[in-house]
């Protein structure tokens, strides 16, 4: 079982994930779905906000966002790799396993931009320096942590069983 930056560790919860071999196509678990639409409604409530200032445009393409513009961004770009994710994981068979699991490891990039993202940006949008050891910020720094063990652990055991990117059989004779 793969080890994915955005759930539980060492289960598989990608949209492909939940199909059988009688099963026409796949169908997406309500987990995946959850979690993209909380992604999505997390930078759609600061429209609704009176202080934050924030237009469609400022969400979309948050470079020119009124506060905190380069957290913004980074927050927008883990976001597009997670849509990217969960959009080729709909197209799993058309890319084939090996190359489906080649593009599925940009979770990994957007867990890290996430991760940032969450330590550095100011949640009062007040652009305030980044308290560290705020109990918000040190459980973001936990997540992290603990993302980043697992994934040490993961490409260890891959390399150990010569699994990484080959299939599950791969080695055995």
């Amino acid at each position: 079982m793969d080890a994915h930056p955005f759930t539980k560790i060492g289960t598989r919860k990608s949209p492909a994930a939940n199909t059988s071999s009688t099963e026409a196509g796949h169908r997406a678990e309500p987990q995946i779905l959850h979690r993209v639409a909380t992604a999505t409604l997390h930078p759609v409530i600061l429209l609704f906000s009176a202080t934050a200032g924030f237009r469609l445009f400022d969400i979309l393409v948050p470079i020119w966002s009124p506060t905190q513009p380069i957290p913004n961004t980074l927050g927008a770009i883990a976001f597009y790799l997670v849509a990217f994710v969960v959009l080729t994981s709909y197209f799993r068979r058309v890319f084939g396993r090996h190359r489906w699991k080649q593009l599925h490891f940009t979770a990994y990039a957007a867990a890290a931009v996430f991760y940032v993202h969450g330590v550095w940006a100011d949640p009062l949008l007040k652009n305030r320096p980044v308290d560290f050891i705020d109990a918000e910020k040190a459980y973001v720094e936990g997540c992290a942590l603990l993302v980043i063990a697992a994934t040490i652990w993961r490409f260890n055991y891959g390399r150990q069983t010569a699994r990484i990117g080959r299939g599950r059989l791969a080695g055995q004779t």
